[in-house]
């Protein structure tokens, strides 16, 4: 991967997540444990790294 994709690709991940990644449960305890309604990067956690039972 070359430095202009590579940088594209991280900007794009933190506009997504922000301040926290991790799955959708881990976002929902961490907001928590800040005691915030929610955290930006839920749907992009739901998208990504929910776990899919088929």
């Amino acid at each position: 991967m070359n430095a202009e994709t590579f940088i594209a690709a991280a900007d794009h991940f933190f506009k997504d997540f922000a301040h926290a990644v991790g799955t959708p449960a881990k976002l929902i305890a961490l907001a928590a444990h800040r005691q915030s309604r929610a955290l930006r990067g839920m749907a992009a956690a739901r998208r990504v790294l929910e776990v899919r039972v088929a």
